[in-house]
């Protein structure tokens, strides 16, 4: 026990890991700044013009996907953006056409056209000069009184309501139609506690690697040797030193990150729908998030630990990035169940989908879709922990000191 407090008050007591903290915090402050800004409380005047267009646009899908199963054009509605054309006087000037003299002959009478290109224009008998033409722009219809803008929706693209039925499309919602941002705490609280367990990992890989790579790099490890020579000892002390440390910090981060977009919420956005089921969920993100940073912590303290050098750590991390997330993925589509990075989705979000593409010489491709679990992935990464870890402890337990 002794010897754990050491290397828990040595842990802390390190320039870098105090500045790995700092970095924790200032990226923990601005993703504060980020919900806060540009947020503001929605009204009910907003909710309302939100609600009506979003009817409206669910009205248009509606009507296109009708048009699409019907296998016609898009049936006129409403135009959003056109003007009103001018109308056409009835009476045209010297230079369009003669004016017509009053005679007991030449009687005007309106006579409107079935098309929509032509309004009501006057005609006489008298010659067929004396007719004045009005011909509006290809947006407008005759009326009785003058002609109004009446628009078209954009015709549906092939396939793009097959199978859909009509009558049960609910998108957009009247969130979607806001003309301005509202930060919820209940809708986006979820995915920052998960990038939350990121910032973590990151910083449990970075600190861990330096933790001990300074060790061997100034010659303390002999010197603690000489005080307590029981090697797996004081690689367990070091190693749960690291996981009470983070453990602390990661409880600390997520209190104070939680109670900080709380607060943002409350005042600028929407703070409400928060039920037993919500803090549920994001208590199990917490302590899954907990979990990915003292497995991801393990590896870079394991790595450094093997190799005697913190910048190993940092090596090892920048060539399986390149080689594996990049390279594999590149390569073949199959690996990406094998990478690091899918099993850490699926853990955190509790399951993920890998979408593959299947094509063949012709051409024509097929969907793959590859189901991976909220426990493979944790299987998977705490794996991976735990045979680094290991090996780390047999080198260590074998190999000379100096």
């Amino acid at each position: 026990m002794r010897l754990w407090w050491v290397e828990l008050r040595r842990l802390f007591g390190r320039r870098f890991t105090r500045l790995a903290l700092l970095l924790l915090i200032g990226l923990v402050a601005a993703m504060v700044v980020s919900a806060g800004y540009g947020s503001r409380k929605t009204s009910e005047n907003d909710l309302a013009r939100a609600e009506q267009a979003a009817a409206q646009e669910r009205s248009d899908q509606r009507a296109r996907c009708e048009t699409a199963h019907a296998g016609g054009a898009a049936t006129p509605q409403r135009d959003r953006s056109a003007a009103p054309s001018p109308t056409v006087p009835a009476s045209a000037s010297a230079s369009a056409a003669p004016r017509v003299s009053a005679t007991p002959r030449t009687t005007a009478t309106p006579s409107t056209s079935a098309t929509p290109r032509t309004t009501a224009t006057p005609s006489t008998s008298a010659s067929a000069g004396a007719r004045a033409l009005a011909t509006p722009t290809p947006a407008s219809t005759a009326t009785g009184s003058g002609t109004a803008p009446v628009g078209s929706l954009e015709p549906p693209l092939p396939g793009e309501f097959d199978g859909v039925d009509c009558a049960t499309i609910t998108y957009p919602t009247a969130t979607d139609m806001m003309d301005h941002r509202t930060f919820s705490f209940r809708d986006e609280m979820p995915a920052r506690a998960a990038f939350l367990a990121a910032l973590l990992a990151l910083v449990g890989y970075l600190v861990g690697a330096s933790y001990v790579g300074a060790e061997w790099q100034h010659g303390t490890m002999a010197g603690l040797l000489l005080w307590e020579p029981r090697r797996v000892k004081v690689y367990v002390a070091k190693l749960f030193a690291l996981f009470a440390g983070l453990i602390a910090v990661g409880v600390t981060t997520y209190a104070v990150g939680f109670a900080a977009h709380w607060a943002v919420a409350d005042l600028l956005g929407d703070a409400g729908g928060v039920t037993r089921g919500l803090q549920g969920s994001l208590g199990l993100v917490v302590v899954r998030g907990i979990a990915l940073a003292l497995a991801i912590a393990a590896c870079g303290f394991a790595i450094a630990y093997a190799v005697r050098l913190s910048a190993a750590a940092l090596g090892a991390a920048i060539a399986y990035i390149v080689g594996a997330e990049i390279g594999l993925r590149v390569l073949t589509q199959e690996s990406q169940r094998w990478l690091l990075t899918e099993n850490i989705t699926a853990w955190l979000n509790r399951g993920t989908k890998i979408y593959l593409s299947d094509c063949d010489s012709t051409g024509r491709c097929t969907e793959k879709i590859l189901d991976l679990t909220m426990w493979q992935g944790g299987a998977y990464v705490g794996g991976l922990a735990l045979v680094l870890a290991v090996v780390a402890a047999i080198v260590f337990a074998r190999r000379d000191v100096t």
